[in-house]
């Protein structure tokens, strides 16, 4: 592999041409040494989270690490309207997208697109299989190593694939092999272990653009096809394919890199349930303004290309796209064969089945190879020798995290949430990916394992076009948002808003912090416990939380098994002497009570989950001033299915590898989730400040604080006439964002059982219609009490304006019947 390189295609051509005709007189020390090229302006153009700097000189310098997807720009500019995207501020509030499907949180719009489109070009079968989308394909080719990885197995399962491969694909490992399920191999052609196997198969490939078959000759090999560039702009279509598992991205598809949208065909519906549940619980489902701006896409393209079928008059995007790279390749092969010191692939043309005719590959990526060892001394003065990987449009990051390699021992169909109860009707609530069908009776059965942040709906529509986001079908292509932020996925619009809003309100301290935006608060929580881990620690790093406890730490905690760090339970008995990570969590969730750290020792590292401390919640006595605190849109504003959550980190290095972390699993964030975000913080910090200036006006936080305080009242009438709960006393304290003495009232309510039932749940679970999760132990441990149980007035509908029901819900948690015996009429 030293006499190969990668070029993309997708970059400035004349600065691709440029630099293939300078290498020959390059001088040792002209071009800084790298391993991945980007020919890009500066402008969309990162290497990592480090950038480089123009030399003292004025020469100039290229930053060749990586390359972007927006050649495709032009074509989607001509389009115009026909692929805007206008999302208003009340739509796609909830979780949950479609809870008939296996893939709850997938919206219909994009399956249906996805299904249509692979119909439209014959490049994959798509009957038989389940569609599951991800945050891009990086998050899903995590997701097929969970799937397929056995929990039991007493060694780790090997990874590999055939030389040469993309590198992201088999990242190094760190942590003990005995805590690994999975390990990497080398390339394919030298692997000759019996044992279980994983194999990766790129079609056509990346880096060499070949097609590509599986090489092991083994019986016990589980295959996974990646197929982003099975598209007809880059390779004859031959024939639909018709793999097991099955991997595109639209950023290779389409050019939206900046979407992060990629989807995964699944034909076993065991492993299609196991990937899902990974992608639920690293980030809570996919964000749906990113994924209805794909439906759009998608649907575009399909229209498109059924309209040039009928009608030579309109050019297809396959056609633009082809007629694109067909130039960049003549141009490129012209300027190799004047070069001394390169020569390229030689593709074979093939039928293509979409295009009708036959046809040559053109990859999006150009594998060199020079041609001496002459040229090859001339060329180590411009480039690193380590690998010759330039990249390609596929964004050729660095080698993913190997914490993601570890996997954890989560049974399959386990479900995430303990005790987690949901009131909303059943098509905007699912429990996990199984779904709880009505019984043949046709009694009402309440799914009660989680809630739905769709109350603050109301405002939103009442707001209308004020939070009403268009995103045309040009804009934000790019993987890079602020090339002069440590987080270079940021968009500034967001980190602007985010630093507004917590001035506005007085919660947080935003000066001194850097912003890192993930997909919802959970990549975040990993991001911190990835980034604050020791890396050359000989025992993985305890991880703690005061009882009771947010129910979701622990599995997410032990879920990658990473050897960095593992969960240790209750912080209260925590008492070993060494570093620490403890979750601190206020107000807390589930008790809503105010939170600090426990844990009596100086070796402790502390993280602030702050989700709640707004000002419908709580009072908020002054801003939090931590070093790493997390915040999430969901709890804040009600729009659960954007999928945005932010941390405001103190120390950049902790900030830098967060961003790693969420570079190497997603590839950064949403731009369309992002922008949607920013929009909808802007409206809460404009209603506050006219409000703070005029009382016609109801601001975002009035409007839902006076809805909790009804929902609270009415709790507290019914539990008052139970002879079965209680409920938590909460002492009221001055809200320096409200001017005024206030009484917190949290998204949850956290009850308590009395008189002889002892055990809350099992109370609970015997009663007729109301389902439960299964996972007891993540809520009840270590000295809580069971006769306590957790629910919340913070869901959206169903029982409120009829009090007789006396039913309520939490956000994510739980949804308790307070008219016993009879629970479900």
């Amino acid at each position: 592999m030293r006499h190969w390189f990668l070029l993309s295609l997708a970059l400035n051509v004349s600065l691709i041409l440029s630099i293939v005709n300078e290498f020959g007189t390059q001088k040792a020390g002209e071009v800084s040494q790298t391993m991945q090229l980007c020919l890009q302006p500066s402008s969309s153009c990162a290497a990592t989270t480090t950038r480089t700097e123009p030399p003292d000189d004025g020469e100039r310098v290229f930053d060749l690490s990586r390359g972007d997807p927006t050649m495709y720009e032009a074509y989607w500019k001509k389009v115009g309207d026909e692929a805007t995207v206008v999302i208003p501020g009340s739509q796609s509030m909830s979780y949950f997208s479609d809870v008939t499907n296996i893939c709850w949180f997938l919206e219909p719009e994009l399956g249906s697109e996805v299904r249509r489109l692979h119909k439209v070009v014959g490049n994959a079968v798509t009957e038989g299989r389940h569609v599951v989308v991800g945050t891009g394909s990086s998050q899903l080719f995590l997701a097929a190593l969970y799937a397929l990885s056995p929990q039991d197995a007493h060694v780790p399962i090997s990874v590999v694939a055939q030389v040469p491969y993309y590198s992201v694909s088999l990242p190094d490992s760190d942590g003990p092999p005995q805590a690994r399920p999975i390990q990497m191999g080398r390339g394919c052609a030298d692997f000759q272990q019996r044992e279980d196997l994983y194999r990766t198969c790129h079609f056509p490939n990346n880096p060499d653009g070949y097609t590509r078959g599986p090489v092991v000759n083994g019986s016990e090999g589980i295959l996974v096809h990646d197929l982003a560039y099975y598209w007809p702009q880059y390779t004859p279509i031959s024939s639909p394919a018709d793999h097991d598992l099955m991997l595109f991205t639209l950023s290779k598809s389409t050019g939206h890199g900046g979407t992060r949208i990629g989807w995964a065909l699944v034909k076993d519906q065991e492993v299609a349930r196991r990937m899902i549940k990974f992608i639920e619980l690293t980030t809570i489902g996919v964000s749906k303004d990113a994924q209805l701006r794909a439906a759009k896409i998608l649907r575009v393209i399909s229209d498109s290309s059924e309209r040039t079928a009928s009608s030579e008059q309109d050019e297809s995007f396959f056609e633009f796209s082809h007629h694109l790279l067909a130039k960049r390749w003549k141009l490129l092969r012209e300027a190799v064969e004047h070069s001394e010191i390169f020569s390229l692939p030689v593709f074979l043309p093939a039928f293509c089945t979409f295009r009708n005719r036959v046809s040559e590959p053109q990859p999006a990526v150009s594998f060199e190879s020079p041609l001496s060892s002459d040229s090859m001394a001339k060329l180590t003065s411009v480039f690193s020798m380590r690998h010759w990987f330039l990249l390609s449009l596929a964004l050729n990051v660095s080698l993913i995290l190997s914490i993601v390699n570890e996997f954890g021992t989560q049974k399959a169909g386990e479900v995430s949430q303990t005790m987690q109860l949901c009131l909303q009707p059943s098509s905007s609530c699912a429990a996990t990916t199984t779904r709880t069908e009505p019984p043949d009776d046709g009694e009402r059965v309440f799914d009660l394992s989680r809630g739905d942040p769709t109350m603050y709906e109301a405002y939103w529509k009442k707001v209308g076009d004020e939070a009403t986001v268009v995103i045309p079908g040009s804009q934000s292509m790019s993987y890079f948002s602020d090339v002069t932020n440590i987080c270079w996925f940021l968009e500034p619009e967001l980190g602007s808003e985010v630093r507004r809003l917590h001035k506005v309100v007085g919660n947080a301290v935003t000066e001194g912090r850097h912003i890192v935006v993930g997909t919802g608060s959970s990549q975040l929580f990993l991001a911190a416990l990835y980034a604050l881990s020791p890396q050359d620690a000989h025992v993985p790093i305890s991880v703690v939380a005061q009882v009771p406890y947010y129910s979701v730490y622990p599995i997410l905690t032990d879920l990658l098994k990473p050897g960095l760090f593992k969960w240790a339970g209750d912080a209260q008995i925590f008492n070993k002497e060494r570093t620490y990570i403890e979750l601190v969590t206020s107000p807390n969730n589930p008790d809503g009570y105010t939170r600090g750290p426990v844990v009596n020792g100086s070796e402790g590292i502390l993280v602030h989950d702050l989700a709640y401390y707004w000002p419908q919640y709580t009072p908020i006595s002054s801003p939090a001033d931590h070093d790493l605190m997390l915040f999430t849109l969901s709890k804040s504003t009600g729009h659960g299915g954007t999928r945005i959550g932010w941390a405001l980190v103190k120390d950049q290095e902790v900030a830098r590898r967060m961003i790693k972390f969420i570079e190497l699993t997603t590839i950064g964030v949403s731009k369309d989730a992002q922008l949607r975000a920013a929009k909808i913080l802007r409206v809460i910090s404009d209603s506050s400040e006219r409000t703070a200036s005029s009382e016609q006006d109801e601001s975002f936080f009035e409007f839902s604080h006076h809805l909790l305080a009804k929902r609270w009242k009415l709790l507290r009438e019914a539990v008052e006439h139970s002879e079965i709960f209680s409920l938590p006393v909460f002492l009221p304290a001055f809200c320096t964002f409200r001017n005024r003495v206030s009484e917190p009232q949290p998204g949850f309510a956290w009850l308590k059982c009395e008189g002889d039932i002892e055990d809350c749940e099992s109370f609970l679970r015997g009663n007729k219609g109301i389902i439960l999760d299964s996972r007891r132990e993540a809520l009840f441990e270590q000295g809580s009490d069971p006769k306590y149980d957790k629910g919340s007035p913070a869901s959206a509908r169903a029982g409120w304006q009829r009090v007789s029901l006396k039913i309520f819900s939490v956000e994510k948690d739980i949804l308790v019947h307070l008219d016993p015996p009879k629970f479900i009429n």
